[in-house]
């Protein structure tokens, strides 16, 4: 498969969780640490929570595939990957459609994927790695194949107009995940297995739905883009304010149109969310199940292996001896295109990309000075 190199070498940003907790019930990723802590619960309630999910299957529309590892002799029938290692594709989109609008602000029917992780989950389920791929990374985007026939034309841009490629509508979330995974791995060379894309409506109604989450942050921070203005200091995140200090690129506060900071804060910002849901004992409250459950599956599209409460119950069951400390967070190592903002992949970068397709822990550097994930926040 092809991959995008540039002329300096950079180290992958990252950061590791600490304690010895189920996985899934405090992964720093917003919507998986929903899925962890609602997942094996959603089964007391599994009609409304398959009845408010969305699946479309993007495996039916992507060509040229990399190959499906096959599965281990101990697998789990409860886990929809079944004894294999899962590479699952989380898309933040930043629709104007419907809600949206009124939340992001705009009336452009366009969407984008604003931000992107690649979730690799190990065959033997005893670690994860979440891989961030920054929006402004320039690549080769693949011609993609739509549910209506046509194929789109493709070419060199930013990463995050493949999602925007194959909603042609601005509405079509199945078409626009299905060409995102085609450039993920025309890229990279990993086979994804399943996908979850949440919106801005969505994401705000799960924060909304566990309360609140706190953050400490170290400066003020202002933004007229993200609609952002908070104060320095630990304080509790409503939806809405969770939402602008995830999306918030530049202002007061912040590396003007720097991405690179923003997914250091979108980390910081999810592991604060899975501490919260894990510290929620939705088993033992069921009004406060039902509803973060229910919020949930609304934010979500998914793919169909990841469609229903059983099969994300299997997945967080699977998951339940994960340390936390084997949950790595790596921001995919780029160097500047020299226009701004944009970035390339820098060279050497498949050895993280061969690391993923062949379920190995990948080789990760301290973090370096310029880490954004170090920069911002800390979650609490």
């Amino acid at each position: 498969m092809p991959r995008h190199t540039a002329a300096h070498a950079s180290s992958p940003q990252h950061r590791r969780t600490s304690g010895r907790h189920p996985v899934l019930k405090a992964i720093a990723l917003a919507i998986l640490a929903t899925i962890g802590a609602v997942g094996s619960a959603a089964v007391a309630m599994v009609t409304e929570f398959d009845r408010a999910l969305v699946s479309y299957d993007a495996d039916a529309l992507v060509t040229n595939r990399p190959s499906v590892r096959a599965p281990s002799a101990s697998g789990d029938p409860r886990d929809p990957f079944d004894g294999r290692a899962a590479n699952v594709l989380v898309i933040g989109s930043d629709s104007r459609e419907g809600s949206n609008q009124a939340i992001g602000g705009g009336t452009s029917r366009s969407m984008r994927s604003d931000s992107t992780v690649i979730v690799h989950i190990s065959a033997d389920r005893s670690r994860v790695e979440a891989i961030s791929i920054p929006r402004d990374t320039l690549v080769d985007i693949p011609p993609c194949t739509l549910s209506n026939g046509t194929t789109t034309l493709g070419g060199h841009a930013k990463f995050n107009a493949a999602f925007s490629y194959g909603a042609t509508q601005g509405d079509n979330v199945g078409d626009a995940a299905a060409c995102t995974i085609q450039t993920v791995e025309s890229v990279t060379g990993i086979r994804i297995d399943g996908f979850v894309v949440v919106d801005f409506a969505g994401f705000v109604g799960v924060i909304d739905a566990i309360g609140h989450v706190t953050m400490c942050v170290d400066q003020a921070m202002q933004s007229t883009d993200a609609k952002l203005d908070i104060e320095a200091g630990c304080q509790d995140f409503d939806g809405t304010t969770a939402l602008a200090y995830a999306r918030a690129r530049k202002g007061r506060g912040m590396p003007e149109g720097s991405d690179l900071a923003r997914i250091g804060r979108q980390q910081a910002l999810g592991i604060a969310i899975g501490r919260r849901v894990a510290g929620m004992n939705l088993l033992t409250s069921l009004p406060d199940l039902y509803r973060v459950a229910t919020a949930s599956a609304r934010a979500m599209t998914t793919s169909p292996n990841l469609g229903s409460a059983a099969n994300l119950a299997g997945l967080a069951f699977a998951l339940r001896s994960t340390p936390l400390d084997e949950i790595a967070f790596i921001t995919a190592p780029n160097v500047s295109a020299g226009d701004g903002a944009n970035v390339l992949f820098a060279p050497g970068i498949e050895a993280l990309w061969d690391a993923i397709a062949e379920d190995r822990r990948p080789a990760i550097a301290s973090p370096s000075a310029s880490d954004g994930a170090n920069a911002a926040a800390t979650p609490r």
